[in-house]
């Protein structure tokens, strides 16, 4: 008899109370899906960056003071920032698209995430647990570990971007967004399995969140 996972159903903005638990065997393997957030990320970078460029090469036409200049690189140097920010955003995703699927796997005893580590690590290394959210919802799980490991971390990754830009040896962050099982679902089995194996998990959105939860 095969092993299962019960979550919560997924909130809807006119359905919050009484939900069915969703039923999910293990293990739970999540691949890389394409989304028209990847283009529109690319094309914020792109006009960013174009941008960026454009302001010294118009700047002379209108610069008449010091305080023109600074405002002119100010401008520049922030649109050149934000560019590349959007512009490596969209390439991580474009090579999450390129590697071999699944990417996230959840098993009963050990998890995967070839994205970050080159090989499972079990449940029970995991000492905390906490959802991250974006205004759609969880865009990653944010774990506290028992050790410090070896893993990649990528700070442009969707769902990681703008939350952890630095990893400690004690620390992983699970990106549930652009793949192809649910957000809200992955971050809660992701919890669930924490809280078996005896650690904690905290799935309470931050005070003030006003997101609902992805169609």
């Amino acid at each position: 008899m095969g092993v299962f996972i019960e979550v919560q159903d997924e909130p809807r903005l006119f359905r919050t109370v009484n939900l069915p638990p969703q039923r999910f065997p293990l293990p739970l393997a999540a691949g890389a899906r394409a989304s028209p957030l990847h283009l529109l990320t690319g094309l914020v970078g792109a006009l960013c960056l174009f941008g960026a460029i454009a302001v010294p090469i118009a700047a002379p036409a209108w610069m008449r003071s010091i305080p023109d200049a600074l405002v002119a690189i100010v401008v520049g140097l922030f649109m050149a920032v934000v560019g590349l920010c959007f512009a490596a955003a969209a390439l991580t995703a474009l090579l999450d698209l390129m590697r071999s699927s699944p990417l996230l796997v959840l098993e009963e005893d050990t998890f995967l995430d070839r994205r970050l580590m080159q090989r499972p690590l079990p449940w029970s290394d995991v000492l905390r647990a906490r959802i991250t959210y974006t205004r759609g919802g969880p865009g990653g799980v944010h774990l506290k570990l028992r050790r410090a490991i070896h893993a990649s971390h990528n700070p442009f990754r969707l769902g990681t971007l703008g939350f952890f830009w630095r990893r400690r040896g004690d620390e992983l962050h699970i990106a549930v967004m652009s793949l192809d099982v649910k957000p809200y679902a992955l971050a809660h089995a992701i919890a669930v399995l924490v809280r078996r194996h005896g650690g904690e998990a905290d799935t309470s959105p931050p005070l003030g969140w006003t997101g609902h939860a992805s169609p």
